[in-house]
């Protein structure tokens, strides 16, 4: 099993251990961790991709004596802690320090210059030193804006922010290129105030926005009895941002009081939630409450990616496209 999960998902394994077993890969803008968790009855396979910027971002303000040992990411139903020790024991020969990782209340760890994924580690933590020395620089900003905006105008209003900027420059340092990565669009949205998308350009950005209202606001259950089916995200949606709507006439949907309701849901969010549901619209024209459900407080990212990629074969390109697309979306809502 071992050796199949290192050539299927061309991963690394970094250690093996007697309940689970991690691997680990650089792809490229994503880390991409695997998890072989040994059970009585059948072996158990977890996939996480976490943002390199994000790690490296946390590695270079450790090195630097500026932030914590310790990454946590705790929310939308990943659990993921990632902690840098000085390794007093020497468990690992000549180096100083190791990267613990605690996945489902299970820990692993490396040397930090164990493995080519710990050596990769390092090395991004470098290149991102570099970008915060360059953005020493008095024309940074603008050059960096200069690279996402072809309409940029120095008396436009940017909504921009120092670690913004950084991630832009370090992401085009790493695919060697200004331009054309996958969340290029998402990334130009969030940095330009002007760029909302009108609230009366909905129903476009919604498509069918009656797929599966009926589902959840008359029939309220469903007995498909699929492992997949979507029945109690859409609820969860429906529920939240539906709950003091009345869509309902003589029995059934009204598809007015509906584009009426999507239009107050729209103006209502904010600039960086319209963007990721732009995203989300463009990535994959799912259904719009499939898409709001991202936004709910209860929202279970790994039961959403689940169902979502369950036609799919774990290592599969399909796989990979919805897995590495919505945690772009799930790292943009936690910071």
């Amino acid at each position: 099993m071992i050796a199949q999960i290192i050539s299927d998902f061309d991963v690394e394994l970094i250690e093996e251990g007697k309940t689970m077993s991690f691997f680990a890969a650089q792809k490229k803008l994503l880390f991409h961790f695997v998890f072989l968790q040994k059970k009585l009855a059948y072996n158990e396979i977890d996939q996480i991709y976490l943002p390199r910027f994000e790690i490296a971002n946390w590695l270079y303000r450790y090195f630097n004596e500026e932030g914590q040992s310790i990454l946590n990411i705790s929310s939308m139903g990943i659990f993921v802690e990632i902690n840098m020790v000085i390794d007093l024991a020497h468990k690992f020969k000549d180096q100083r320090y190791r990267l613990d990782m605690t996945f489902k209340n299970e820990t692993v760890c490396m040397g930090i210059n164990d493995t080519s994924f710990g050596k990769s580690l390092l090395k991004d933590a470098d290149l991102l030193r570099k970008v915060y020395k360059a953005a020493e620089g008095k024309d940074f900003l603008a050059s960096v804006l200069k690279t996402i905006f072809d309409d940029y105008s120095e008396t436009a209003v940017y909504e921009t922010s120092e670690l913004s900027l950084i991630q832009v420059a370090f992401e085009q340092r790493l695919i060697k290129s200004n331009k054309n990565w996958r969340h290029h669009s998402v990334i130009s949205g969030l940095l330009k105030i002007e760029h909302e998308t009108p609230s009366d350009a909905y129903p476009q950005l919604w498509g069918d926005i009656m797929a599966t209202m009926p589902l959840v606001a008359i029939e309220k259950s469903c007995d498909c009895g699929s492992d997949a089916c979507f029945f109690d995200l859409l609820n969860t949606a429906f529920t939240t941002f539906f709950k003091d709507a009345d869509v309902v006439t003589n029995g059934t949907v009204d598809e007015e009081k509906v584009n009426l309701e999507f239009d107050r849901i729209w103006r209502g969010l904010p600039l960086k939630q319209k963007v990721l549901l732009t995203y989300l619209d463009q990535e994959f024209s799912n259904t719009p409450l499939l898409n709001l459900y991202i936004l709910t407080p209860d929202c279970d990212i790994q039961e959403y990616l689940y169902k979502m990629t369950y036609p799919y074969q774990p290592d599969s390109e399909d796989d990979y496209f919805v897995r590495s697309s919505v945690s772009w979306v799930a790292y943009w809502l936690r910071m």
